[in-house]
Order: structure tokens, then sequence, then C-alpha cells
């Protein structure tokens, strides 16, 4: 069960030293499901730091492996800084730790046509990164862990459909469609925007190696509903963005509908998981029945009339 830190100021000027920065002010900032964020105003600049709650070492270094590509790659992404020693990974109270780049910027909560044609084309050269040997068959979210609230009577019904659910994905699973590295977990609150223009995509812990068209699916989960409903404006939009990059090959026309569902069959295991058994909290509780309803809601529509809706027909 992840227990999340909270620092008081003698322990980032502790930290710091390790960077040779002095700090000037800091503020906590909303931080991943996994992780505890530090806005921290220093006589070198602007950084954030992050303390991984629940990952290894090992994991830590893996993720700032990814965004060392990224950034290679000339995909714009906050990069780690080295400590005096040299150090991407330092330590806190047994726990791994990162110092990075600031990025200036803002999150959207109501986005606009052009902001969702913007996100399209930066997931589509996400995408178009190449996939490093570091990263080959590493998919986050279909985790058995995840999968395990099946049995624990949490929530009978919703155990008794997800069962249902993931035995129908593994069986009708395709095996040959355009793959390669996949965010993972594309909403609103992870794109950062700067004078009203997409800037980055942020959080790429989870970035995996599977199917271009399961991003897309999960992105449009992640952006495009509203009241549990798709709002095909918004996906339309989105999906032409994406397309003026990478234009979608029919097969993956046609698998689109199937791993949009997918994907918020898997978002609803890790609710699950996370606010019953990793750490649990009452007020998100029952998230994973808004994932629950939204893969129905998706399940339900005709595929042709699916297609049609996207204007992928």
């Amino acid at each position: 069960m992840a227990v999340y830190t909270q620092l008081k100021k003698p322990e980032i000027v502790k930290i710091l030293k390790e960077y040779n920065l002095k700090l000037k002010s800091f503020k906590p900032e909303k931080g991943g499901a996994s992780n505890s964020n530090y806005l921290l105003q220093t006589d070198k600049g602007i950084f954030m730091l992050t303390i991984a709650e629940e990952q290894t070492k090992k994991e830590v270094k893996q993720w700032v492996k990814r965004l060392r590509w990224l950034a290679k790659h000339q995909f714009k992404t906050p990069l780690s800084i080295q400590t005096k020693t040299g150090k991407l990974v330092s330590n806190f109270q047994g726990k791994p730790i990162i110092i990075k780049e600031y990025l200036s910027g803002y999150s959207l909560t109501n986005a606009k046509r052009k902001h969702y044609l913007e996100i399209g084309a930066g997931l589509a050269k996400l995408n178009a990164v190449p996939l490093p040997e570091f990263m080959k068959n590493r998919m986050v979210f279909d985790s058995p862990v995840y999968q395990s609230v099946i049995g624990k009577n949490i929530d009978p019904y919703y155990e008794q459909w997800l069962k249902s659910r993931l035995e129908f994905f593994k069986k009708n699973m395709p095996k040959k469609l355009p793959k390669g590295l996949v965010h993972n977990d594309l909403f609103l609150d992870n794109v950062l925007f700067e004078n009203d223009h997409f800037k980055a995509i942020l959080d790429v812990e989870d970035a995996s190696d599977f199917y271009f068209i399961f991003d897309v699916g999960m992105a449009i989960i992640g952006l495009c509903f509203k009241n549990e409903k798709l709002k095909f404006k918004r996906a339309k939009a989105f999906l032409e963005g994406y397309q003026s990059i990478r234009q979608l090959k029919q097969q993956e026309k046609k698998y689109l509908q199937f791993f949009t569902e997918y994907g918020a069959v898997l978002m609803s295991t890790w609710r699950a998981w996370k606010y019953h058994i990793d750490v649990p909290n009452h007020e998100r509780a029952w998230k994973h029945q808004e994932m629950m309803r939204m893969a129905k809601h998706i399940q339900k529509m005709k595929p042709k009339k699916f297609l049609k809706k996207l204007n992928l027909e």
C-alpha cells in the first residue's frame, strides 16, 4: 500500500544539497497516482521534485531512461537532472526521487476543437518515436495485479462483468496491427498547453509497447467523454489531428471500437485495484463503475454507426 510523503522545508533543503541547488520556495503539486510532486524555486531556476511512492529504484531508472529516449527523438519532455555525483535517481527515506526540469504551461479543463486537433497530432508524433529495445514487450495496464480484484467480492456485479469482458478481449485480440511506443494514459490533465496551444504530453511513466490503435482508443476514453457519453465532435477533431500526422490503416479503423472499450475496461481494473486495495479511498471507491458504464456505452454501439459518426467509414 502506498504511503504518500509529506516533505518539510529542512528535508527539501537537504535533498537539494545533493544537486548543488539552494531552495528559495516550494509548494506541493498534484502528483500522479503513484508519486508525490513538489514545485521548487531555486537559485538556478524552477524544478520539480518527484518522489516515487510505489516504484522501485530500478523502475524509476527505466522511467528516466524513457524520458531521455523521447528527448533524444525531439519529443518535448522534462528531463531529470544529475546529482553532484552524477546520479539521475536519488533516495529519500528509502524511496526513489528525481528532480526534473520544469516545463511551464497549464492543463485545460474545457478544450476546444483546435485543442483536440493539436492533441491528436501530438499523440501521433509520440507514436512515431521509435520503440527502444529496452521497452519491447512492456505493457502496463493489462497487469494481473490490477485484475486481481476479480473474486475479492468488492463489487460482485462488476467483477463478474469484468471477468466476462476480459475473456472476450483475450479470445478476440488481433495479432497483426501496427504497434510501437504508446502513451497508455492520455487524459486532459496530462496534456500541457501554453499560449492556448499544445506544448507537451506528460506522465510517460506508463509508456508501453502495444498497438497504436489502443493508444487512440484509450485517448478517446480519456479526452472525449462527458457525463459518461462519447462526444463525437471531440473524437472527430482528435482523430483528424492524429491522422494529419499518421493515417490509420483500414484494419486499425475496424478495431477502434474494440480498443476503445478495452481501454475503458483496463482503466476500470486499475481504479478498482487502486482505490480498494492499494490506497483505499472512500471518495473514489466507485470510480471503476464510471469506466464500466463508459465501456458498456461503447460496446452497445453498432460498428458501422460508430465509424460513420467518427468519419472513419
